[in-house]
Order: C-alpha cells, then structure tokens, then sequence
C-alpha cells in the first residue's frame, strides 16, 4: 500500500510506479511454483465486497482508480498511469503494458495481436516492451522493434536491470538511424494520434485497428486472420517486418486507393490482395488509405518543443478525388 506522502514522492520526483506485480501464472502443472496465490494475497483473504479469489482480477483495476485520483488531487492535471493488470474499464483510468516479454522476434510478432485485443476491450494506451525485457536483444532484432514501436499506441524500450543495454543508441549504427528516423515520423504524426485518442475517448474506437474492423466486408477469411499488420486510427497502414533476416514483407491492401507515405505516390497492384513490398532493415512500410486528411507537425526533441512547431495537412484523395479528417 502506499500512503499519501510516498505518493507525493512519486508525483514530485517521477519515480517509477509499479504497483501490481504479476498475478497467477496459468497451469497447475507444477505447483507451488504455479500456485494461484503466487505473489499475491491469500485467495481466502477477506476484502469489503468478498474474499479475495473473488475480486483478484479487480485488483490492477482498482489500484489504478486510486491512482488516477491521487495523481489528478497532486497535480491538478489529467492524470497518466500504465499498468500491467487491468480488467475491462481500465481504459479510462490509464494504459497497459503487455507484460514482462522476451528479446526474440516471436514476442515481437505476438505484440501486434496483444496490441489489438485490448484496443478492443476498451484499453488504447498500450504497448510492449520494445526490443524485449527478459534476456539480450541484438542489433536487427532491436532495429526491427524500434521500427514498429514507434507506431505502437503506448511506445517504449524497456528491459530488465541484468540484461545488456539496448536503447537506441545501444548497438551503434545503423540500429541509432533506424530508431531516430522512425521515432521522429512518429513525433511528425502525433497531432494524428491525440486525435485518434480523442475519438476513442469520446466515441470508443480503438486507436490500434485490425484490417478487419475497418474493412468488414472484404475478404472475411483473409483479412479476419491478418494480425501482422495494424492500422491506426482509419488511415495509417503499418506493414513492418516482423521476421529475421527478412528484406521483403508481404502485406494485404484492402479495397481502397493507397499511397506510401514516404514519396506520396499511388500504390499499384492487384488490390484487394497481397503486394510484396521492398523493406530493408532501414525501412518500414507505411501507407496512408485514400480519402483521409491527416494533420502533422514538425517533429522536435521533445513534444513541449514539437507543440510550437508548425502545422500540415497531408491529402490523401480516394477514387471520387474527395478526402475528409
């Protein structure tokens, strides 16, 4: 439990706040190391409602409550919270994190489908550890998660104290350029994504979408399945590379016009369908759909420094030369 001065304390000096540890490991094959009260309270423990096996997979719920009062009380401000454990609802109080994952790139393709499950429940700030926290991540691994992450809804590189650096600048060139290029077209789209956090607050759409709940009438067998690409919000495509050694992704156009966001030119190719796009390690495919307007900014260091930078609109016209946003 933390009282009001330890919390002060946090507020003021910005000290990591990691309240809930994780709760059950599934499987009873080898207890007591998978034991249900594992890290946690008795499951007979007796709470105000009920006892505790009751209300477990309320506890990150609640303490984030808590913790989202305190923090708006503290700072007068709307407060900003990521959490390991939440339950539905938990949207409205903060973010989540996916959890302690691993440095290999089959955590990497798992984060897109995390990513998309709790968008749909309501959850939007969220992400996993970039490039790993248990173990060594290397220099394409890490490249490759950057890429991604910096799309990511919720975005940082996180590992644990025993593992080997891998910030950015970690392994050098060309890993730094990779990061600067990709973190700095995010900062470029932020004024995109608050606007996409804004609709999810007022109207609840994800931020993160499958291909499927923007296109739900298309090819139901092909796009229901595709969980190695993401959109976020209605426009933006991320196709990114996901597998080692790979120079080439095959992504899946749904119906529409698309442009590639880098050069502005029109994609061709049999669409709807799979396009095998050009993507060394420095690249990630990006495209925006047509009949959309998405607002930009100039990117900075920092966004109290991007805020002051000023604005553009990038015009993606669909097939009738018409674009909204």
């Amino acid at each position: 439990a933390f009282s009001t001065a330890s919390l002060k304390e946090i507020v003021r000096d910005g000290a990591p706040f990691d309240a809930n540890n994780p709760p059950f490991v599934p499987g009873f094959d080898n207890p007591p190391q998978n034991a249900l009260g594992l890290k946690t309270v008795a499951m007979d423990a007796v709470q105000h409602p009920d006892i505790h096996y009751n209300l477990h997979n309320l506890y990150g719920y609640s303490e984030q409550n808590i913790t989202a009062q305190a923090l708006q009380a503290f700072r007068k401000k709307r407060a900003f919270s990521i959490s390991r454990s939440t339950f539905p609802g938990s949207g409205v109080l903060g973010g989540h994190w996916l959890g302690d994952n691993n440095a290999q790139w089959f955590d990497l393709q798992m984060a897109i489908p995390g990513i998309l499950a709790m968008n749909i429940f309501g959850i939007t700030l969220v992400g996993p550890d970039i490039c790993g926290f248990n173990g060594n991540s290397n220099a394409e691994l890490c490249s490759r998660w950057q890429q991604v992450g910096a799309f990511y809804p919720f975005s940082r590189n996180h590992n644990t104290e025993n593992d080997i650096p891998q910030d950015p600048t970690a392994f050098g060139q060309p890993t730094e350029d990779i990061s600067r290029a990709a973190l700095l077209t995010r900062y470029t789209l932020l004024p995109y994504y608050y606007t996409q956090f804004y609709v999810a607050h007022t109207e609840g759409t994800p931020v993160a979408r499958a291909l499927i709940f923007e296109f739900p009438t298309s090819d139901i067998t092909t796009v229901s399945g595709i969980d190695q690409q993401f959109l976020i919000g209605p426009a933006l495509l991320i196709s990114p590379v996901l597998h080692q050694g790979a120079t080439t992704v095959d992504a899946y156009f749904p119906s529409a016009i698309w442009y590639d966001y880098y050069t502005g030119a029109q994609l061709s190719g049999s669409i709807p369908g799979y396009i095998t796009l050009d993507a060394p390690l420095e690249k990630i495919n990006l495209h925006i759909r047509g009949g959309y307007i998405i607002p930009t900014q100039a990117p900075a260091l920092t966004t109290v420094a991007a805020r002051k930078n000023p604005f553009s609109l990038l015009v993606a016209l669909d097939s009738n030369g018409a674009a909204e946003g």
